[in-house]
């Protein structure tokens, strides 16, 4: 029987959050990345909610009191706000504090101060542990360099993957109770294949699907195109120009571009198959190649003008040079 209040299984929530309890256990801090804003609030109800395993994960578990910190929604800006709060909130100066940190990534660029305070917090505070949760990877040398002197971010981190195979036909079975809608064994193999374990797009193909009862457009309607287009946006440039060069078949990676494709492969963004690297959402991967090849749109108007993105170019090339490239454009491969 599947609960409503439960989306993944039993058995992943408890990987998961007993990790996170096993870094309060410490009196640690951890940072766990990859667990984008609109996921984290429910993400931490259910952490919350999760009795059974905190009972048996959670050292004094009777002595421990759990604080969210949303940066989103609570206007806590330095250390003043941010002890004010605490005073507000901490019902026994005797109890573990475990104090989560929601919209973390607002403390990169918008909140750096506060950074500071929490850091120095964490030391000053012998009950206290945190937990960050971030979109980005804060892993990746520009933001470590920029982010190293505060140590809590970085005493532990832990990366939210996408859902496995396992976990989805978990979540379509969840989304199907909830939405009070069937669907049959090819239509949940496609939803897995082509959303890749991105829960937000299975939950949009299944809630197209729930509306209109046709599975032809449940990948290719306006609500599902704006959700990948995000999605997209959401990747910093050096992901994307990694991604472009896995489209294009490119797999010889420098340094930097290797830290890159072991993280978005250990976030189930990637995935290996005869040792070749591709996106596990194939919607995602499909967008991509879509999105790269209106970069670069070049067109012979009239058998003799050559247009750029829509821009006449004949003046830039040599008669020659142009002659050229509209041989090449009129006889691709």
């Amino acid at each position: 029987m599947i609960s409503l209040t439960q989306n993944l299984t039993q058995e992943t929530y408890e990987k998961v959050f007993s990790e996170w309890l096993a870094i309060a256990n410490r009196r640690e801090c951890g940072s766990i990345i990859h667990l984008p804003k609109r996921d984290q609030l429910y993400r931490i109800n259910a952490f919350i909610q999760s009795e059974t395993i905190l009972k048996k994960y959670l050292k004094n578990y009777g002595q421990t009191q759990i604080l969210t910190l949303d940066l989103t929604n609570q206007l806590i800006d330095d250390s003043y706000e941010l002890e004010k709060f605490l005073k507000t909130k901490i019902k026994s100066q005797s109890q573990k504090i475990i104090l989560l940190v929601l919209d973390a990534d607002k403390l990169i660029d918008e909140k750096i101060s506060l950074i500071s305070s929490l850091n120095s917090l964490y030391h000053q505070m012998p009950i206290l542990s945190i937990l960050y949760f971030f979109g980005n990877n804060i892993t990746y040398p520009t933001l470590a360099k920029k982010l190293s002197s505060y140590t809590t971010l970085y005493q532990n981190i832990q990366i939210f993957p996408y859902l496995t195979k396992k976990d989805g036909d978990y979540f379509i079975r969840y989304l199907e109770k909830k939405l009070s809608v069937h669907l049959s064994e090819k239509i949940i193999k496609e939803i897995i294949g082509k959303c890749g374990g991105i829960a937000w797009l299975i939950k949009e193909a299944v809630r197209q699907y729930s509306k209109t009862k046709n599975p032809i457009h449940i990948f290719n309607h306006d609500e599902m195109r704006i959700k990948i287009s995000i999605l997209i946006d959401e990747f910093t440039h050096e992901e994307k120009k990694l991604l472009e060069k896995i489209i294009k078949k490119k797999f010889v990676f420098n340094l930097e571009e290797q830290a890159i494709v072991k993280y978005l492969l250990h976030s189930n963004t990637l995935i290996k198959i005869n040792d070749q690297l591709r996106f596990y959402s194939t919607l995602l991967e499909d967008s991509f190649r879509e999105q790269l090849s209106e970069k670069l749109k070049i067109a012979v108007v009239n058998n003799r003008d050559l247009y750029i993105n829509g821009v006449v170019m004949n003046n830039y090339f040599s008669k020659r040079e142009k002659n050229l490239l509209v041989y090449f454009i009129k006889n691709k491969g």
